[in-house]
């Protein structure tokens, strides 16, 4: 799928530009998903070890204005007695990078949905957290 690691180095600028802090290392595991209609996922994180986890969309979801989420990728960080609820609305050639151990899903979707994932180990250069 990447023969010239274009994707896996990507990931690794993407990440240095963003969070100066953090060394993406060894990639350790990619597939892809294909969704057909009505298919979604629960939510669950990518464990153990201290990984990244990167989600490539491949195409469009379609959406209605009785299901406007349809297909989107939800994120639940947990923040200081509060969670942090995010949706990314599948757009192709999009990426969204997290924490591996962030708690995410995807709302049934009305059309196929593909996706590419990769994780990756990484490191904190100065000690800290993300």
């Amino acid at each position: 799928i990447d023969p010239n690691l274009e994707f896996q180095d990507f990931i690794k600028e993407t990440v240095s530009q963003q969070l100066p802090s953090i060394k993406v290392g060894k990639f350790t595991r990619a597939w892809g998903v294909h969704y057909v209609p009505g298919a979604y996922s629960g939510l669950h994180a990518h464990t153990p070890g201290q990984q990244l986890t990167a989600v490539m969309f491949l195409n469009e979801c379609e959406t209605s204005l009785e299901y406007p989420l349809a297909g989107s990728l939800i994120t639940c960080q947990p923040l200081d007695h509060e969670i942090n609820y995010t949706a990314y609305k599948p757009k192709p050639g999009n990426v969204v990078i997290m924490e591996a151990n962030i708690f995410h899903g995807t709302y049934p979707t009305l059309n196929e949905r593909r996706v590419f994932v990769c994780d990756f180990e990484y490191e904190h250069l100065n000690g800290e957290n993300i």
